[in-house]
């Protein structure tokens, strides 16, 4: 019979098998966190209130540059419009 005020062999918090972390591990995890890390903070920033500003600015350029297309195509191809 088991007394309740005694820890327990199959109790995990005391058993004290745990794997030993390489250095290599290390090594990698620290090489690889840069990795990860700056194009998440690229993306959080392009979400952001900044981010929201650059974005717009973006798209308007875009548009902008559709529009002056759409323009130049119109000159160069006249289309008869209805009205």
């Amino acid at each position: 019979m088991e007394s309740k005020g005694l820890a327990s062999e199959s109790n995990p918090l005391t058993q004290k098998d745990f794997i030993p972390i390489r250095g290599w591990v290390i090594l990698f995890f620290l090489l690889a966190l840069p990795v990860l890390l700056v194009p998440a903070v690229w993306l959080v920033r392009d979400w952001g209130i900044h981010g929201e500003r650059s974005t717009q600015a973006r798209w308007n350029r875009g548009l902008d540059r559709l529009a002056k297309r759409i323009r130049e195509l119109e000159k160069r191809l006249p289309l008869k419009r209805k009205r």
